[in-house]
This record gives C-alpha cells, sequence and structure tokens, in this order.
C-alpha cells in the first residue's frame, strides 16, 4: 500500500512538470507536514524542468 502512495506521489509531480515544461514562468509552492519522511521538489526555468526526490 505504501509503495502505491508513494508511486502515486511520484505520478502527480511528474503530471506537474509535463504541465508546466511549455510555460514562460512557473511560481511553485510546497508544503509539508511533519509526519512527511521523504521530499519531492520541483523546478522550471528556461532551460527545462528538473524533479528532485529524497527521504
Amino acid at each position: 500500500m505504501q509503495f502505491a502512495q508513494e508511486q502515486a506521489k511520484v505520478e502527480q509531480e511528474l503530471a506537474v512538470a509535463r504541465r508546466t515544461d511549455n510555460t514562460e514562468g512557473v511560481e511553485i509552492e510546497e508544503f509539508y507536514d511533519n509526519s512527511a519522511r521523504g521530499k519531492v521538489g520541483l523546478a522550471s526555468t528556461d532551460e527545462g524542468t528538473s524533479l528532485k526526490a529524497s527521504g
């Protein structure tokens, strides 16, 4: 069950990355509660989009 939840989070982040890939400017706010054991970050620039995960 936990793997499925983590996979869903990754898919969600990838969907955001695909939507922001063709935009000129992106501003993203990230919120994590205290129970989170990992982090996922997304950055978009003129050169491309990057996704980072740790945990």
